[in-house]
């Protein structure tokens, strides 16, 4: 009977940590996003997005690209949904 309250507690203990959000977005991410988004809004192909800048942190993430010789900055939220981009 022991066992199996330990194992029901341990299995639960585990589901909870796996359901966890992370706490940041990754950088690699972040850039795929803000790739996606300034492609979309530029009416441009991904392969002609060049991306300067990835600066990653706590609350989210900063993208620097380059579009038709257009500087463009891209903001990330952690959860890792565009922000702002201009």
């Amino acid at each position: 009977m022991k066992t199996v309250a330990i194992v029901a507690s341990t299995v639960a203990a585990l589901m909870a940590v796996s359901i966890a959000p992370a706490g940041a977005v990754s950088a690699s991410k972040a850039r795929q996003v803000c790739i996606n988004a300034a492609a979309t809004q530029h009416n441009e192909l991904k392969g002609n997005v060049q991306v300067r800048k990835v600066k990653a942190g706590k609350s989210g993430a900063q993208v620097n690209l380059v579009v038709k010789d257009v500087e463009v900055n891209c903001m990330v939220s952690s959860g890792g949904k565009v922000r702002y981009i201009n």
